[in-house]
């Protein structure tokens, strides 16, 4: 004797069909740790409906039959998936009832998926709290930094309107500020030199030196012989060792000259 068997589902859908010859022993390894379907398919499983044929031959075949009929979602495909096109009386099917063995391999499947489904949610649940966390923090950081850029951006704005009404109120035009600038400038580069040296030309124009380098330089080839007579003192008065501090402004034009000893720096 042989046995065909179905699992169905709660909204009354054929899900699974198999044959065995012992239907208490298949159903207790299908529930057990022995069940070669996915465990979903045990956890929708609602109702077992089972009934008996006489040889393996007619079992093989209703076995087919209604895979064919009801294309159960967790049978493996037979053949080439064709459909039957022959009709077989139909089965008297009774309803498998779970002992209390096999309810409770059931439940401790259920809940071994359960429980991994929970740390997987959980897990998913950390991850993204972690992300929000993350986000919430740039947020702050983004929305902190906008601030005082709009801060920055103001203060510049009255800085420079500040800075527009002083300008204003001053009357300092471009062209004022700018001579101002310039005669500022002319002032402060007065400058007292020392100088060693000093040539009075045909015309009476003087010339001073600060060094024998300068000296050297304005009397270009004859520079030689004109050191050489201002060590020995023979320029007849053109060419003088002196000793006196000018006063020189940017062009190094005399300003003044004192004839008094240098002043200590």
């Amino acid at each position: 004797m042989e046995y065909i068997y179905m699992f169905v589902n709660e909204g009354k859908e054929v899900i699974y069909v198999g044959k065995t010859k012992n239907i208490k022993n298949r159903i207790r390894q299908h529930f057990g740790k022995e069940g070669h379907l996915e465990k979903e398919a045990y956890l929708l499983t609602t109702s077992i409906y089972y009934s008996y044929v006489p040889s393996a031959n007619e079992a093989r075949i209703y076995e087919l039959y209604y895979i064919s009929k009801y294309q159960p979602k967790y049978n493996l495909v037979f053949g080439d998936g064709g459909e039957i096109s022959f009709e077989l009386p139909e089965l008297s099917f009774s309803i498998f009832i779970l002992n209390q063995e096999i309810k409770f391999n059931n439940l401790f499947e259920e809940n071994e998926y359960l429980t991994s489904k929970i740390e997987l949610l959980e897990k998913e649940k950390r991850m993204m709290e972690r992300k929000i966390e993350e986000f919430s923090y740039q947020s702050k950081k983004i929305k902190s930094d906008f601030l005082e850029l709009v801060e920055a951006n103001e203060k510049l704005h009255k800085y420079n309107s500040e800075l527009k009404n002083l300008i204003e109120i001053n009357g300092l035009e471009k062209d004022t500020l700018s001579n101002f600038i310039l005669s500022f400038t002319e002032k402060v580069s007065y400058r007292r030199v020392k100088m060693k040296y000093l040539y009075v030309d045909d015309s009476g124009k003087e010339h001073y030196f600060k060094t024998a380098l300068e000296l050297e330089s304005f009397f270009g080839d004859s520079a030689q012989k004109i050191w050489l007579n201002v060590k020995n003192d023979k320029m007849n008065g053109k060419l003088k060792k002196i000793n006196r501090v000018l006063t020189l402004d940017v062009n190094g034009n005399i300003i003044e000259f004192y004839d008094n000893a240098v002043p200590k720096y």
